[in-house]
Order: structure tokens, then C-alpha cells, then sequence
């Protein structure tokens, strides 16, 4: 008779495992889970840096907007906003203060003059009157100076 012919052929099946394959397969397990804890750790770490590293991002987004729409606006209206030197001239006669730019002349505040300022003009034209201004003012003060009445001496 004659040999029946053999043919191979693997299949995955169900084994039992020995007491060495239980200890290493333990031991691999022990490993994967300590690694497992330790990339969860990483993965937070680098979670927490990201959540840091988006909110300085968008700081970042935001101020870059902001930058974008003013300049965006200053285009459109042709003209922006600086620090323009201005000097305050005083109108004595008027008793008004004006704010003056420096750079075009052109008034950009008027407003009453305080009391202050009225001395302080005062003040400052008397540094730079002539005697003859002073006496001229002297005589128009006298003349707004009304005298006081005289009391009768009782006898």
C-alpha cells in the first residue's frame, strides 16, 4: 500500500501556556504598563505645554490683528494719532486760552482762561513793562479805586 500523502497547514489555535510563558508574559505585562503610565505622563506634560504655548499664540494672533486693523484704518483715513508738541497762547483782552499745534499753526482748543493763568499773565507782563506801562497801569488802577468816606471828627 501506499503512503497517503501529507500536506502542512498552520492554523491559529488555543494553547496552554507553562509556568515559564505565564512568569514572562507577567513580566511583560508589568513592563507595558509601566511604560503605558509613563507615556500618559508625557502625553500630559505635553499637553500642558501646548495649552501654554496656544494661549501665547493667540496673544500673539490677537495683538497681530489688532496691529492689522488699526493700520488697516489708518490707510483708509489717512492719518493717525501721535504725540504733536502744542503751546497754550494766552488773549488777555479775550480772557481765552487756545492750544496750538507746533508743527501746522493750526488752533485746536480754545477755552476760558482760570484765574491762575489771568495772575500768572499779569505777572509776567509786569516783568516786561516799562515804567512808563507800569505808571500808565498804576493811574488806571487809582482811577477804578473808589475812596472811602470820610467820618466826620467828633468835637
Amino acid at each position: 500500500m501506499s503512503k497517503p500523502k501529507v500536506k502542512m497547514e498552520m492554523r491559529v489555535l488555543k494553547c496552554y501556556l507553562t509556568t515559564e510563558e505565564i512568569d514572562a508574559k507577567s513580566a511583560e505585562l508589568a513592563r507595558v504598563v509601566m511604560e503605558e503610565k509613563n507615556a500618559e505622563e508625557i502625553l500630559e506634560a505635553a499637553i500642558e505645554r501646548a495649552k501654554g504655548e496656544k494661549k501665547e499664540l493667540e496673544g500673539v494672533v490677537k495683538e497681530l490683528l489688532t496691529t492689522g486693523n488699526r493700520l488697516a484704518a489708518e490707510i483708509t483715513s489717512r492719518c493717525t494719532s501721535r504725540d504733536v508738541p502744542c503751546d497754550w497762547h494766552f488773549d488777555l483782552e479775550g480772557g481765552r486760552a487756545i492750544l496750538v499745534r507746533r508743527d501746522t499753526g493750526e488752533a485746536i482748543k480754545s477755552r476760558e482762561m482760570t484765574d491762575e493763568e489771568r495772575q500768572l499773565k499779569i505777572g509776567e507782563a509786569l516783568e516786561s513793562a516799562t515804567a512808563e506801562q507800569i505808571r500808565m497801569w498804576e493811574t488806571q488802577l487809582q482811577a477804578t479805586i473808589e475812596p472811602e468816606p470820610q467820618q466826620e471828627e467828633e468835637k
